[in-house]
């Protein structure tokens, strides 16, 4: 006789009762359930970091990472389950399209079909900007979170605006004041560098290599977004830009990539989203 058992929502037991005296065999082949909020952040050329939210699945052993289809890692599960989980993935090669995926699996070794997803690394270019009149303006958009990628070349005692969210929102701007330092509008509550809060503000003014910065909101806003300028087009900043990536909570809103040259003043939304953005000025540089 063989039939099945429905033990919880998240374990399927099968077994097979012979007529004797044979053991009774319980099998566990329901894998767990998937994770969610699959997103990639930190990308530059040769490496990134992937994230996500573990399974809900109480019996979740582990998680496997598959780039192209080839297991590259092994990730612990937590013991508290749906935490974020994070991964840095490197040795990958400049201007590829990549696709990762992320399974989750159980103490019997049951795998989840797996959530996937695709990126572009970063090319051999950077967008130079001249602190002049160069700037690039996003479409209005709903958001709580941008992610800039860049290089600066500051002068001393002088005010540049990074990031202006002002048109919607605000006191939505991240600079710095005519004397040099580090201000933004109190609207922006968190201030990361590299994924990292900095132990002084005023060194990002300072950063010549390439870095990521990360401003959140408070509470979401709608607003155009004005880059490497303020909204009415002064306080230009000089340095190079690599990416930009603007965020509603875990979702990808839009997406630029400024490292594989392109024509004209429309830049692609590579998210999906078609929320082309403007460029104004600009040249193109190898990195």
């Amino acid at each position: 006789m063989s039939s099945t058992l429905d033990c919880s929502n998240d374990n399927m037991i099968t077994y097979e009762d012979w007529i004797g005296n044979e053991s009774v065999e319980l099998l566990d082949e329901l894998p767990p359930l998937e994770v969610t909020d699959v997103h990639i952040t930190y990308l530059n050329q040769t490496s990134l970091i992937l994230n996500w939210t573990e399974s809900p699945s109480d019996d979740t052993k582990d998680y496997t990472v598959y780039q192209d289809n080839r297991l590259i890692a092994v990730v612990p599960s937590t013991p508290s389950k749906l935490q974020p989980i994070q991964y840095k993935v490197t040795g990958l090669t400049p201007a590829t399209d990549y696709t990762f995926t992320i399974k989750a699996r159980d103490y019997s070794d049951n795998e989840a079909e797996g959530v996937r997803v695709s990126v572009r690394t970063q090319g051999l270019h950077a967008l130079a900007m001249n602190g002049v009149s160069d700037y690039i303006r996003l479409p209005r958009m709903t958001f709580d979170t941008v992610e800039l990628t860049c290089q600066l070349n500051l002068l001393p005692n002088k005010e540049y605006v990074f990031i202006d969210a002002r048109p919607g929102i605000s006191t939505a701007y991240f600079g710095t004041n005519a004397n040099g330092n580090i201000q933004f509008g109190p609207v922006w509550t968190e201030v990361l560098v590299n994924g990292k809060v900095p132990p002084n503000f005023n060194d990002i003014k300072n950063m010549t290599a390439e870095f990521t910065l990360t401003i959140s909101l408070s509470v979401p806003g709608t607003s155009e977004i004005t880059i490497f300028s303020n909204y009415r087009h002064m306080f230009h900043v000089p340095g190079r830009i690599y990416a930009i990536n603007v965020y509603h909570g875990e979702t990808l809103m839009a997406a630029y990539n400024l490292t594989e040259p392109f024509q004209g003043t429309a830049i692609t939304d590579t998210s999906g989203n078609n929320r082309t953005a403007t460029l104004q000025g600009g040249r193109w540089m190898m990195d």
